[in-house]
């Protein structure tokens, strides 16, 4: 079997969770704002769509744009139907902008544009304008003395055409006018000359409104918004192992990030042809500009050129009606008020956020501080966020004595500005703070704590760990799903040890005995475990013929009770050998669930290949965001033993499995595992979600019925 055409193009599989995505904004079920939201959501998934994803294709274009993609598509012929398929999906956006902001004009949000003012508004708008605009502006005429301005990644600009000559005796064509960061994208209309309750005027309808007050005596012919998107991708030393400071190489590159080479020009609907055209030839690296227009990433866009500065308005309007209703993540009863060490000693403890609270973790970790036994506390950041509680929790340790090492991922990307003002502030108080590994993202999501402890044979140092399938954010701990698992268990407690010792140290050899890493065991032990499943499966159908018996898929019988199948819940999914892996396995009998919220480069349903696979990916009002990796038979020598159940940070991308530090932990306790395979897996298996179709695509199932996130809320509300 050729895999490569087997299998779907990774930005291919971007657009149609994007599609996804827009149809929850499309649906009527949901609260009216909640669409709008997801619509921004889009909007902001397409920025990094184009910063990152398309940025890289963009490279490899460049260099041979005949070279064959993993999928066995050649680089022009992925970027030509990207490039369709976005426009498509870009088109069906702001119809669906349109619609939305219809229907919010019925709840009395109003946002006005410039051809719907009446006098006094007018009369106000032009008086903010001149009071609170104009100051700030700064026009650039477009001559051999000002070329095209480098204009900063996804910032708002407009092309403005007039006819006359200035006081120079200057006759411009067109000039750019970039709008300062600094000013509201959306400005609120006063109640008392409003119509409406919730009035507001996007800066875009005062510049295009009172463009010709900074121009007086020239005629004004054209006013028209457009923003540019560039490379984000940070372009650090090739070789980093000669970088002295990493952090000092990083921040000497994040301050022209948004400078880099465009990716996409966006345009409103009304610009001339001709205005776009020389957008592009003004500056070389706006844009190539192929032969083949198709090329060019210019998109009309029939409203504001960007839809995500909508998103803080959401939050501010009191509209509760219209959002999701209040969900308050619960503390956990068992879990109040106890003696953390003592408890763990007795059974570990599992948190499922957002369902339920992110507070026990910050207290098991400010009990560790003031236990006048605890010695160390050793800890992975990925991302944490600004003003972050566990960063001040980790500094008061510091400054009471304790032992404290932090390894900070400082690439964490669109957060390395974050991160390394967090280094500078653990480091100033005396945590030891590292990196991680050259070339290795430190993405696992690991605390270890260790306490001195007195036993039968004296004192003795014991470690108690907490691991997790996302980050330690106060703020996304309230709205993506996560499994926060506590253990004492010696064997798990010493392979997350010997893990931080390596990155923050040398280590000659990794040599875990129940934790995967990658880039070391992860990837081959989830290719044994796939084949074991294989080797099972294969088994039972070789005894049914030989015994003259109906053959069955594996899993048939029973459903839903996770018998002889695989499950995975993921993010992403493009690792090729893993992807060829799971097709053996379904050619085998096995069944395979496959939960992938994004990504996912598997092809389910192909006749003699993938038969026994189904692909779902769910959405809702919070974000999957768990790992999950259920094997049921593992069969070894010849015994059928327990099924095994692993949680963490990896999803299966090749990234994860070799660039990346990742850790899979696996379930011991029959009481967690129970809780993750009915709260994680199940739900989504049962409950509405959306299928992977043959072509590709994806349907939603069981609309009529709960969501799985639905489903897991009556558990705990």
């Amino acid at each position: 079997m050729n895999i490569s055409t087997q299998i779907i193009n990774r930005e291919l599989s971007i657009i149609q969770f994007n599609h996804r995505l827009l149809a929850q904004a499309q649906n009527p079920e949901l609260p009216l704002l909640e669409r709008l939201r997801y619509l921004c959501i889009v909007s902001s998934n397409l920025d990094e769509f184009f910063e990152t994803r398309y940025a890289g294709l963009k490279i490899k274009y460049q260099q041979n744009m005949y070279v064959m993609d993993e999928c066995g598509q050649t680089l022009a012929s992925i970027i030509h139907e990207i490039n369709d398929q976005i426009r498509e999906l870009v088109n069906e956006q702001y119809i669906c902008y349109d619609e939305l902001t219809i229907l919010l004009a019925k709840y009395d949000v109003y946002f006005y544009q410039s051809f719907n003012w009446d006098a006094e508004q007018k009369d106000w708008a032009k008086d903010f304008f001149i009071n609170n605009i104009m100051p700030v502006l700064m026009p650039i005429t477009l001559d051999p003395a000002h070329p095209f301005p480098l204009v900063l990644n996804k910032s708002l600009n407009f092309a403005i055409t007039m006819d006359g000559t200035d006081v120079f005796g200057r006759k411009p064509e067109i000039i750019i006018l970039p709008a300062p960061r600094s000013l509201p994208r959306l400005v609120h209309m006063p109640h008392k000359i409003a119509n409406s309750r919730y009035s507001y005027v996007f800066l875009s309808s005062f510049i295009q409104a009172f463009s010709y007050l900074l121009f007086p005596k020239l005629n004004i012919t054209g006013c028209y918004q457009f923003r540019i998107t560039r490379n984000s991708d940070l372009a650090l030393n090739e070789d980093l192992s000669n970088v002295l400071d990493l952090r000092i190489e990083l921040q000497g590159h994040l301050s022209t990030r948004h400078l880099q080479d465009a990716m996409r020009l966006e345009v409103e609907q009304k610009m001339p042809n001709d205005i776009i055209t020389k957008l592009i030839k003004m500056q070389d690296n706006i844009l190539e500009n192929h032969k083949n227009d198709s090329d060019i990433y210019c998109y009309r866009v029939n409203g504001p050129v960007n839809l995500v500065r909508l998103l803080p308005l959401i939050d501010e309007l009191n509209l509760p009606d219209l959002k999701f209703n209040i969900y308050v993540p619960i503390y956990p009863n068992n879990l109040k008020n106890i003696n953390w060490f003592d408890y763990l000693k007795q059974k570990d403890v599992l948190l499922h956020l957002p369902y339920e609270s992110f507070d026990p973790l910050l207290d098991f970790i400010n009990q560790a501080i003031q236990d006048e036994n605890v010695v160390s506390i050793q800890m992975t950041l990925y991302r944490t966020g600004k003003n972050s509680p566990i960063i001040q929790a980790l500094i008061k340790a510091a400054q009471i004595g304790k032992e404290v090492t932090v390894i900070v991922e400082l690439l964490a990307r669109f957060d390395e500005e974050t991160n390394i003002f967090s280094a500078r502030e653990l480091e100033r108080y005396g945590v030891h703070v590292v990196y991680g590994v050259v070339g290795y993202k430190c993405h696992a999501k690991l605390l270890l704590i260790t306490r001195n402890e007195w036993g039968e044979n004296g004192w003795h140092l014991k470690h108690y760990a907490q691991i997790s399938t996302g980050n330690y954010h106060t703020k996304t701990a309230k709205f993506y799903t996560d499994f926060c698992l506590f253990t004492h268990h010696k064997g798990i407690c010493n392979d997350i040890h010997q893990t931080i010792r390596s990155i923050t140290g040398i280590t000659a050899a990794i040599n875990h005995e129940h934790i995967l890493q990658s880039p070391f065991n992860l990837h081959k032990a989830l290719l044994d475990l796939i084949k074991n499943e294989q080797e099972y499966a294969e088994k039972i159908n070789k005894n049914s013929k030989h015994k003259n018996k109906s053959k069955k898929k594996i899993g048939e019988e029973n459903k839903y009770n996770l018998k002889s199948e695989i499950i995975l819940k993921i993010n992403s999914l493009d690792e090729l050998q893993t992807i060829d892996a799971l097709y053996k396995a379904s050619q085998a009998g096995v069944k395979i669930t496959l939960i992938v919220r994004g990504i996912c480069c598997l092809q389910s349903n192909l006749k003699d290949i993938s038969e026994n696979i189904t692909v779902i990916s769910t959405l809702g009002r919070f974000l999957e965001h768990h790992r999950i990796y259920y094997f049921s038979c593992n069969y070894e020598k010849n015994i059928k033993s327990r099924n095994k159940l692993y949680i963490g940070s990896s999803d299966l991308m090749h990234r994860n499995c070799f660039k990346r530090i990742e850790t899979l932990i696996p379930v011991y306790d029959k009481e967690i595992k129970g809780r993750i395979i009915h709260e994680g897996l199940i739900p989504h298996i049962q409950h509405n979600a959306w299928h992977m179709e043959l072509n590709g695509h994806y349907k939603l199932h069981n609309t009529t019925g709960l969501s799985p996130q639905q489903h897991i809320m009556t558990k705990y509300f």
